[in-house]
Parts: C-alpha cells; structure tokens; sequence
C-alpha cells in the first residue's frame, strides 16, 4: 500500500511538471515601455526639426550660428569639435544664410552642405539634442536603426514572393547609394519578420519611409479609373510644386538688366514672385562666379522661370527647387540632388506582347543586377529601356551619369531617380504613349491568338531501368497540366534513359525545371525535414 501511494504522488508531480501545450507567447502589458520613451524622445527632435526658425547671418562662427537656431527651435545642437576638426573645419567657421522661416530641418541641410556636402561630418539625433558629428563607420552606434513593417511590399497582390532582394535592391540604389555599406558608406538594410531593418542616418530614414510610402500608394492605385500620376518619394513635394507654380505664373513686362549684380536680379525676381532663393556660395565659387557678378539682357515679356532660365544657362549655372525656396547653383551640384519618383506603369505593363520562344532558359531574367520573376524579356524592361535609351542618354548610370531606372514588380511601378528636366521628359513622353498609342491590327492580334506551335526536347535522364522511366513519364504528365497531353499535340515518351516531349516552349521551360529539380541531390535533413545547422561563426 505504501508503495502504491508513493508511486502515485510520484506521478501526479511528474504530470505537473509536464511542459504546456505549446501556443503562441504573450508579452507582458508593459513590455517596450523603454522603448516607446525612446521613441518618444526621437519623435519630439524631429518635431522640433519642423520648427521655423530665422537665418540672417553674414560671415557669423557656425557655433553662434547653431546656437541661435537651436535655441529658436528649442533644441540643443552640439558640435563634436574632434570630428569637425578632422573634417577640416572649426567652430569659428564663418557662415553666410540669409532665409527667413525655414524649417530647422532645411537651415541645417544647408549647413550641412557648407561642410563638404555632408561627405564626412552630418547632423544627427543623438538622444534629446541635435550633433554634428562624423558619420563614417566609427560612429555607427549613433546610427538610428528602424524596422520598417513592409508585408505588403513583400509579396505581390496575388501573393507571390517574398520578393527581398527587389526591395532591398530598389532602396539602396534609388536613395543614395553611396551611403549604404556596399559602396563604403555606413548604411546597412536587411529583410527580416517581413519587414526592412535599416540602420541609416535621420535623413536617410526619411527618405526610406518616403520611398515606401510611395510604392505602397502606386500599389495600392485602384485598375478602374487609373491614375498613372508619377508620385514623388518627398514628403515636402507640395511646397517644391508650390514654388514652382509662383515661378511659372509670376510674369514680367519689359525687362532690362545693365551690369546689375547677380544677386541683386536673384532678389529681384524672388520678391516678385514671393518666394525666397539662396545663392550658393561655395558651388559658385569653385566654379569663379560670385554674387555681384554683371548680369546683362532685356525681356519683353516672359516668366519668372524663364527669366531666371535664361540669366542663369549663359554662365551655365543653374537652380533647384527646396521645399521653402529655391537655391541657385551648378549643375554639379544639382546632379547630388536628384529626385526620385515612383511612376505607376499597370496600365502599360497590359500590353505585354508575346515573347519570343525560349526553350532552353529556365532561370528568371535579370535587370540592374537584380532577379527579375521567372519569364521571358517582358513590358517593364521594354519601358525601362524606353526611357534610359530615348530621354537624355548620358544622363543615366549605364553612360556615366546619376539617373537610375528600375522595375519594382509587386507595386507594377518604374522607380526613377533623376533631374526635374529628365523626370519632365519622361513624364511627358509615357502620357503621349498612352494618349496616342494605337492597337495592333486584327491580323498582328489573330496571328499572335494562335497557339504557339509545339517543340519536341529530348531530356536525357541517366537512367536505363524502363520501369523507373514509365514512372517518371507518368509523374510529369500528373504533375504538369494534366489532362493536356493528347498524344499527339502534347506527348512524353520513353526511349531508353531519355524522355521525349513534346510541348510549347513556355511548357518546356517549366518541364525543365521540374526535371532539373527532382534530378538535383539533395541532403538527407532536407528530405526528412530536419534543419541543417549552421555556422555562425
């Protein structure tokens, strides 16, 4: 009896040790609560980063200048002296800005540019304040990393995917590709929990949620009443297209400008037209131009932006649109500035034509380095050739210039990164593609509704056993289309280790494939379903 007793109580505490069902963990109510006053913290900089701010200074030390628009924003600014100093600059760096209200963010990126165009020292959040620091590697750790929650960029409408290597390609060559690690700077991005683990500076944060905020916009488009509309990957895009409105709109009558200084028609012009302009100093100056150079010519009549075009090409020299003003400056520099825009193409992408035959490719295409769905040559890459090839050719990466064009598949869109002259161009050819394209004629589209005529493949096996081949004859015809293969039109036959079939091209690409992998060996954890290990180190 007392062995049975003990035998129990030895039970009933081993079937209270069992491990629970297993079932998905819950966090704890408050867990993350660091987290989310962090985030808070970084979220109230950049409010204050929105924060106007008056810049009316003339050959004022950059650290009078920081304190005083930090101090009119409401936030600190430090400088890291050791950075500044191996950057080649000094607090005592003199500093001419002349804008009134502009966002702290704006005063700063101006700043930033002053100091060798932000190549080696940036602005940063570093907690609760604002540094100017370096942002080579060393300082990673100051590095904001974010996870952007991305699913639906992931995998396609029809759910295909994850397609990561497109994602992750299209951000890190459309924004700046210089400052991620793969061309030396200190920017990674991963793929991870269907999302993006990026660790870049502020601004580059910026530009990413800008960035996928306008694919998921282009996705999201409804087919019925399409709107093709480029969408630009700026959040501050509607003040730039208000700028340029005033520009256009603003008109002059009998112009006439007599040694007057370069400056003095800049003012003239922006008062005009109510808008604020800066000079750049130091990309005019490496160019020999200053601001009280002559500027000489007559106008009868014309806008602002023409006026301001035509004063500016002679010295070729050039502006750009801000958010709160314009800049004028060298192509040079506008070339560090280019636009990237989303261009929704699902309209044009409905006139895939028939490809030609490709028996014997079983591998995706590819395009700018990146793995493309599996097919043949399709309507995106005609249309990014349409574009690279047609609008101002040596402008784009291929012949040496800044311009990028690529398909991203899930949001059927070009993402393009250019000057406004090229986006102009291109803008303008696709809407006279699509308002004046023409169909095809009945013949080309009766000719191209015929079936495509069958090839005969034979497909060498190895395998000499006629038993084993019946089976895996059988097993094609089961597994690929079934119920097509009349025998005639559509066959598979054994002849000693090999198969004959017979197919359309598109049917044998896939045949192939599926051949290709049965016949591929694979490790016994792969078969079972065990996992391989890894090593991590």
């Amino acid at each position: 009896m007392y062995f049975r007793f003990s035998y129990l109580l030895l039970l009933v505490a081993l079937l209270g040790c069992r491990p629970e069902a297993a079932q998905t963990p819950t966090l704890p109510v408050d867990f993350g609560q660091p987290f989310d006053d962090e985030d808070r913290q970084y979220q109230a900089v950049q409010q204050k980063l929105q924060q106007p701010v008056h810049c009316d200074f003339v050959e004022k030390p950059l650290s009078s200048v920081l304190k005083k628009i930090g101090e009119e924003a409401g936030v600190e600014i430090r400088i890291d002296q050791r950075a500044l100093e191996s950057a080649g600059y000094g607090t005592d760096l003199p500093v001419t800005l002349t804008l009134e209200q502009i966002q702290l963010r704006s005063a700063l990126d101006l700043l930033r540019r002053i100091l060798d165009n932000g190549r080696r020292v940036d602005f940063r959040i570093a907690g609760d304040r604002i540094l100017l620091g370096d942002i080579r590697p060393r300082d990673e750790d100051l590095l904001p990393v974010v996870f952007y929650p991305c699913v639906d960029l992931l995998y396609s409408a029809d759910g295909a995917g994850p397609e990561e290597d497109d994602l992750t390609y299209t951000v890190t060559s459309s924004l700046e590709a210089e400052s991620w690690e793969e061309l030396g700077g200190p920017g990674t991005i991963y793929v991870e929990s269907n999302g993006l683990v990026v660790t870049q500076t502020d601004e580059m944060q910026r530009q990413v949620a800008a960035l996928l905020a306008a694919l998921r916009q282009a996705k999201s488009l409804s087919s019925r009443n399409y709107d093709p509309t480029p969408i630009a990957v700026d959040f501050d895009a509607a003040a730039r297209e208000e700028l340029r409105r005033k520009l256009r709109e603003a008109r002059f009558e009998f112009l006439d400008f007599r040694e007057t200084p370069l400056e003095d028609v800049v003012r003239m012009i922006s008062e005009h037209c109510h808008v604020q302009a800066h000079i750049d100093a130091e990309g005019l100056g490496d160019v020999g131009y200053y601001g009280s150079m002559p500027i000489n010519g007559s106008w009868v009549t014309g806008s602002a932006e023409t006026v301001l075009n035509d004063v500016l090409r002679p010295l070729e020299l050039t502006f750009v649109y801000h958010d709160e003003f314009i800049e004028i400056t060298t192509p040079e520099r506008e070339e560090s500035l280019p636009i990237t825009k989303v261009y929704p193409i699902r309209d044009l992408l409905a006139e895939q034509r028939p490809a030609e035959p490709a028996p014997k490719q079983t591998g995706g295409m590819k395009f700018a380095g990146i793995p493309a769905r599996q097919g043949p040559p399709n309507r995106a890459e005609e249309l990014v050739d349409l574009l690279t090839y047609s609008v101002n050719p040596e402008s784009w990466e291929e012949l040496g210039g800044v311009g990028s064009c690529q398909p991203f598949w899930v949001s059927d869109a070009l993402i393009v990164t250019q000057s406004l002259l090229v986006h102009e161009k291109c803008e303008r050819l696709l809407a006279t593609l699509r308002r004046d394209r023409q169909p095809d004629p009945p013949a080309a589209r009766a000719l191209a509704a015929q079936p495509t005529p069958s090839l005969v493949i034979s497909y060498d096996l190895e395998n000499d056993d006629a038993a084993a081949m019946e089976v895996f004859a059988k097993s094609l015809k089961e597994e690929i289309e079934p119920g097509s293969w009349d025998g005639t039109q559509r066959y598979v036959r054994v002849a000693g280790s090999r198969l004959l079939v017979k197919a359309p091209p598109e049917l044998q690409e896939r045949i192939g494939h599926w051949i290709a992998v049965l016949l591929r060996p694979r490790p016994a954890e792969e078969v079972f379903g065990a996992p391989a290990p890894r090593v991590v180190f």
